[in-house]
This record gives C-alpha cells, structure tokens and sequence, in this order.
C-alpha cells in the first residue's frame, strides 16, 4: 500500500460561486515508489475491443480496431476505492475520430467506489491511432476495458508521477491567474471531490483522477470547472516545470 504524500506548507484558495470554492494543495510527492516494477513500455495498457464503424452507411467489412499510442494518464485509484480493495473492470465505450481523438466517452459496465469516473478522465485523454476499413482511417465506436488492479496500481502511480517535478527547494510555486464561475446549484450536491492534478509548465491543470468522490453529477462538476482554471507555472531556475498538486472542489448545496 502507498502512503499518502506529504502536503507541502502552500494552499491557494479561489472563489467560484456561493454555491462552490477551491482549494488547491501543493504536493511533495515521493521521488519512487520501491514496489512499481515496469516490466515493458505499458504493462497496463487496456484492451480494446467491440469494434464497428461510427458511420451506419459504410458497410462493416472487418473493420481494423484502433491502438492507444499515447497512455501517459493511466487510469488510476480513487481513496474510497483502495480503502475497500475494489479490483475489476471498467468498460468505457468511446468514439475514436479518424485523427486518433476520443469523444462520447460513457461508462457501461462500472465498479463505482469514483473508479468509473476515474476510467473516464484517463480515457479522455489518450491519444490513438485510428482504426480502419478497407485499408482508410475512419471514426469507429469501441469499448476499452480498463482494468483495476492493487497489484499493479503502483505501476500506474509510477507512470504518473513521472511527469511532475518534486515540489521542494528551487521550485517558484504557481499562482492562479483565472478563476472561472460555474453554476453548482444544479449539482444539488454538499461535500467535497477532491481532484489529483498536475500543473503543465503553460500553467494549465491536467487532471489524473478523483480521489475523493461526491457523485458522478458533482466529480463531473469539479472536472469541468476546475479544468479551466489557469496559473503561472511552477519553476526551477527560471524555467517552468510540471508539479502536482490537489484541488479540492467544495459543494454548498
């Protein structure tokens, strides 16, 4: 089991509506992880299946599926979800366009415990390359079983942590910059979702999963808004880095 990372001594705070606020944590994460073993490029890489054509007029003749080139999100753990051991499948039915870019994302066979909506995020994200018919690109609907699993979830949290810079010595915090207002009244939620994110050296927030969850409603609510929140980058002798932090997206009702 992962021990959870100590907070750095940073919070920003941000305003949305009277009905939601943000409070974001800087992360010092842990430089390894002792117990991740790759064993190959993606050793989690999920499978896809169940592949048709998007288009209902062209005629389904063996149609080649498509393949995830870019998987540098995984998809990861919720805390509800490691704190209750939940392991299985997550079917993500997905549109692949003909340039690899995923759209139309849903859950159709889910785990709960934020683990569909984790599978969601990370999906997303990848990036493919198209699948076929009759040798020409084309958009096709497929599902991708995404698998969670606590013997390899430190592989995934490896990959991820990866990407970022430690936060620590050297390293110029960022600032927020843009806020957005995003109604929460409709979510008819109260409580908190707590996002992991990393901080891209434009300043953009790219997040890599729910680690608390409220509901699909308001995980949904505090992806999209907190999604358009920009910062100055973090940076280590003058050069912008990625970091990672936590946003917690608080709900009012």
């Amino acid at each position: 089991m992962l021990v959870a990372p100590p907070l750095a001594a940073m919070n920003i705070r941000g305003s949305a509506t009277p009905y939601m606020d943000v409070v974001v944590q800087m992360l010092n994460l842990p430089p390894s992880m002792p117990t991740a073993h790759v064993q190959g490029p993606d050793p989690a890489r999920p499978a896809v299946r169940y592949v048709r054509s998007a288009d209902a007029t062209t005629p389904d003749n063996s149609p080649v599926a498509p393949v995830i080139l870019e998987y540098q999100t995984p998809a990861l753990y919720s805390d509800l979800a490691r704190q209750r051991r939940t392991e299985g499948v997550v079917t993500v039915a997905l549109r692949v366009d003909a340039h690899g870019s995923v759209s139309h994302a849903r859950v159709v066979k889910g785990l709960g415990d934020g683990l569909d909506q984790n599978a969601l995020v990370a999906v997303r994200q990848w990036r493919f390359q198209p699948g076929t018919i009759n040798g020409r690109s084309g958009a096709m609907d497929v599902e991708v079983d995404i698998e969670f699993d606590l013997r390899t979830e430190a592989i995934n949290e490896l990959i991820a942590n990866d990407m970022v810079t430690l936060v620590g010595p050297g390293i110029t915090p960022p600032r927020v910059v843009r806020t957005t207002v995003m109604p929460s009244r409709a979510v008819g939620a109260r409580g908190t979702v707590v996002l992991d994110v990393v901080l891209l050296e434009n300043g953009s927030p790219k997040i890599l999963r729910i680690l608390r969850s409220l509901s699909p409603e308001a995980d949904e609510s505090a992806i999209r808004h907190f999604g358009q929140w920009r910062f100055s980058p973090a940076t280590r002798n003058g050069a912008p880095v990625k970091v990672r932090m936590n946003a917690e997206v608080r709900f009012h009702g």
